[in-house]
């Protein structure tokens, strides 16, 4: 093969790997969104289980027992998987307050999906909402 014919190839390479670069990050950002936002529905749907669990036995489950606690008490069919297939974090700040963090977002995407719930009146309420660019 001759150098011009071997530099042809390599350019051709070269553009053929920047375009792909483009395709590529442009479909990355999408896919990562639409998991950004599955996670937060997930999210609200176990925070509404567990304030569901509250109510009925008047506590917030103990970080080690979150799961069980809500399976035994059908408020959830299945141990949850964030969207990335990582297990969903539950971690109690106090008597009336919990974070619930999607692990696999800090993992595997640009993004952290993290809940703060806070005992209000009659539920928990959303406090903060986290989907920073990393």
């Amino acid at each position: 093969m001759s150098k011009t014919k071997i530099l042809s190839v390599l350019i051709t390479l070269l553009i053929l790997t920047g375009i792909g670069s483009v395709v590529h990050r442009g479909l990355y950002d999408p896919i990562i969104e639409s998991r950004v936002k599955e996670a937060e529905v997930e999210l609200g749907l176990i925070a509404k289980s567990i304030s569901t669990s509250y109510d009925k036995h008047g506590h917030l489950p103990d970080e080690g027992e979150w799961l069980e606690l809500l399976l035994d008490d059908n408020l959830i069919k299945r141990l949850p998987k964030d969207p990335w297939g990582k297990p969903y974090t539950y971690r109690l700040i106090n008597d009336d307050s919990f974070i619930l963090l999607s692990t696999g977002s800090l993992l595997l995407g640009p993004k952290a999906v993290l809940v703060i719930f806070v005992k209000s009146d009659m539920s928990f309420i959303e406090r903060s909402l986290v989907s920073n660019e990393t």
